[in-house]
Order: structure tokens, then sequence, then C-alpha cells
């Protein structure tokens, strides 16, 4: 499905409905935990969404790392653990969004594009 086919399907929904616009993917979501505080740090591949339950109240800070965005049912419950607002939810599902950051009370939000470099034919 195109971009703009993707788009039309969101117009008359309200503020901070979750639909996955972007390239259609089949594979499992990745999930990363990045977990750091000033003397350690950790990095755990989450298995199952519900083990991201585990670092809801940790003192730590904790960056989540996801390969993929495409199955909205995870993303929602990544935001309802971490009580992520429903507009940052529905950006992080727009693989088309730009990049930013926005500062939250609870959280960083960031949006990065992946660099790619190619090898240069000689």
């Amino acid at each position: 499905m195109n971009k703009n086919k993707q788009i039309i399907k969101k117009v008359g929904l309200p503020p901070g409905t979750l639909l996955h616009i972007g390239s259609v993917r089949s594979e499992q979501i990745k999930i990363k935990m990045l977990c750091y505080n000033c003397n350690d740090w950790s990095e755990t591949e989450i298995d199952s969404i519900d083990d991201i339950i585990n670092y809801q109240d940790t003192e730590n800070i904790c960056w989540i790392h996801s390969s993929g965005v495409h199955i909205v049912k995870i993303i929602e419950k990544i935001g309802t653990i971490f009580k992520i607002h429903p507009l940052v939810l529905e950006d992080i599902v727009n693989t088309n969004q730009h990049p930013k950051l926005e500062e939250n009370e609870d959280y960083v939000y960031v949006i990065l594009k992946m660099i790619h470099c190619d090898r240069i034919k000689k």
C-alpha cells in the first residue's frame, strides 16, 4: 500500500488513533531495553512484550529500542505500560514522521532516521 492510501485511511479518525503508516512488513518486532545509571548498564532483548513490565518502576534510565513499529498492538501496550501520550504513540507508528525530539514530564521522546551507507562503486 502506498503512503497516500495509508494517509487517506487515517482521515476522519480522532487524534491519537494508532494506524501504522509506512512499508508493510511481515517480520516480528524486535525490542531491546538499554538501561543505565551512573555505575552500570545492561542491554536485554525482550522475548515477550509482557516482560517489559519489569522495567516500569526501575530507578535506571531505560531506552526502548524497537526494530519495527508495524504491529500496533505491541506499541500500544508499551504506551500503556510507560504511560506514553497517545499522540506520541501515533507519531511512533508513522514511519514517515520527520526526526524530532520532545521532552515530556516523565520521558524524552526522540525520532531518528537510521543512517545507511552504501559502498561507492568505482
